[in-house]
């Protein structure tokens, strides 16, 4: 039996969520407007923020966000992915103070 585990960049994530306003936006790639490093780059965050929807500790809310989304898509041609931590997430960060030692 494997439990999930998550990684630094996923802790990070969720700890700049649950101190700050609770949601993140994140830009989907394009092979056509990205180099092929931060191509692969933001596809590995979108990986772990799947991976954090996977064990419900975020929620996918960009199907909520259409009408900001296109003003923002307007202005960049670009899209993006919106997240928002979920209760059981803020619940990992109440009143804890975490740093690494």
């Amino acid at each position: 039996m494997t439990f999930p585990q998550i990684n630094a960049e996923q802790v990070t994530a969720l700890t700049d969520m649950a101190k700050g306003e609770g949601a993140i936006s994140v830009v989907v790639p394009d092979v056509k407007l990205d180099t092929y490093e931060n191509y692969n780059l933001i596809q590995n965050e979108l990986c772990d923020l799947n991976q954090l929807v996977i064990l419900g500790l975020l929620k996918d809310i960009t199907g909520e966000c259409t009408n900001k989304l296109e003003k923002m898509f307007n202005l960049t041609k670009r899209q993006f992915r919106i997240f928002e931590i979920t209760a059981i997430g803020k619940k990992m960060f109440d009143g804890v103070e975490r740093a690494i030692q």
